[in-house]
């Protein structure tokens, strides 16, 4: 998987993840991932922004964190997590699809969103049991200047907890949701895209490349890529 600013994994529909220990003590974050427009029609010269909605079920503790980003709720933390001094929530890039070349630019090129509303270290951040929140997740733009028509595919934006730890430059990551797990039409971001002027390439739409997933880094962390299969994002 990557993570941005820079990773491997550049995640519509529903998406169940309950984190957290066996326990029934230990706290568990329960909530859905879903592209707010799945489908549409674009131009071939246009930007292609992706909207997504977390929804907490009404079961589910609250999202909660402080004026630093740190984690306030759930109060125990998943184990992949809970040892590293610096934990906060982020996005991920799953990297397969076809807007883009795997992790690096195909006819399309991937950036994560940093303005606000952003999920990648949110401050001051409340998600209460049964209330949902929409963000930009990221933004696909023409590599080229101008695409070849056709349809481009795009499966998963991931919503995570990220654990960090500064003396030894670790990492650990917990997913907490993401947009279509099955990879299955029905919660695919898609867009039909005509060319309205000269497309910058030739040939066809490429197939799906590489998977990874490109992780969202803040400032200093810098790039962390991890690998995975095409069909199993770990927690």
């Amino acid at each position: 998987m990557l993570r941005l600013p820079g990773s491997t994994a550049l995640a519509a529909g529903l998406a169940l993840v309950a984190l957290g220990a066996a326990s029934q003590a230990q706290a568990a974050v329960i909530g859905t991932l879903s592209f707010d427009t799945p489908s549409a029609t674009v131009a071939n010269n246009v930007a292609i922004p992706i909207w997504v909605t977390l929804s907490l079920d009404a079961a589910s503790d609250a999202l909660i964190t402080d004026a630093s980003g740190a984690i306030v709720s759930p109060a125990t933390l998943p184990p992949a997590v809970a040892g590293f001094p610096r934990v906060f929530l982020n996005n991920g890039y799953e990297c397969g699809g076809t807007f883009t070349s795997g992790c690096g630019p195909g006819e399309y090129a991937f950036s994560f969103n940093y303005a606000s509303p952003s999920f990648i270290n949110p401050v001051s951040f409340d998600l209460e049991p049964g209330a949902s929140k929409s963000f930009l997740f990221g933004t696909f733009n023409p590599a080229a200047g101008a695409v070849r028509g056709g349809i481009y595919s795009f499966y998963n934006a991931v919503f995570e907890f990220e654990g960090y730890d500064p003396a030894t430059s670790t990492f650990g990551f917990s997913t907490i949701a993401r947009t279509c797990a099955s990879h299955d039409a029905a919660c695919t971001f898609t867009r039909d895209v005509f060319e309205l002027v000269p497309p910058g390439t030739g040939g066809p739409v490429p197939e799906p490349a590489t998977w990874g997933l490109m992780i969202a880094g803040l400032g200093g962390i810098g790039a962390v890529l991890r690998r995975r299969h095409p069909h199993r994002l770990p927690a």
